[in-house]
């Protein structure tokens, strides 16, 4: 008996969207899912954060991303992309109130859950550069708003690990020229 999981439809390298089939799993849009797939799996390290702000935060991008990434698959869900990166600007100010003032360039480093975010973060930059190099091969409603948003993302990543170690009282290891 076949679980309902298992269609064996991939099985010869071949998947499909919403609204495309038949294409190969090495297409941009697969690639694309994917790193969205694994930003939000390393999410979920933090989603169950004893910071209750961290673990609100976590979750509301953890659902923009599936949005994302079913924009990316053909759907025609009308959200804008525009409200998502108010939320972050919002979260970017709120963070950084609570954070010292960066003048030097730190290590990710800190408390597992700031170690998740600083992972998250270098994993979106890594999907951002993927979807603009891709932008003309995937086409997406909302494309460049979706760059703006993963811009920002980043960003809200980096200040969240900061504030997750400082509420530790994990001191940042900043980073100097010859060490």
């Amino acid at each position: 008996m076949q679980s309902k999981i298992v269609t064996k439809a991939g099985d010869t390298g071949r998947s499909s969207t919403q609204t495309k089939s038949n294409l190969k799993k090495s297409s941009a849009v697969f690639e694309i899912l994917g790193e969205l797939d694994e930003l939000s799996s390393i999410l979920g390290f933090v989603a169950n954060s004893k910071t209750p702000v961290i673990k609100v935060d976590v979750s509301a991008i953890q659902s923009q991303l599936m949005y994302l990434g079913s924009l990316y698959a053909g759907s025609k869900i009308k959200v804008s992309v525009n409200k998502f990166i108010d939320f972050l600007e919002k979260r970017i100010d709120f963070y950084e109130a609570k954070n010292t003032p960066l003048k030097n360039f730190i290590f990710p480093s800190g408390v597992h859950e700031a170690c998740y975010l600083f992972l998250a973060r270098a994993v979106c930059r890594r999907l951002e550069r993927i979807a603009v190099k891709n932008k003309s091969k995937v086409k997406v409603t909302q494309g460049k708003d979706i760059f703006a948003y993963l811009n920002r993302l980043s960003d809200t990543l980096f200040v969240m690990a900061r504030y997750v170690n400082k509420i530790a009282k994990v001191k940042e290891k900043i980073w100097s020229v010859g060490r």
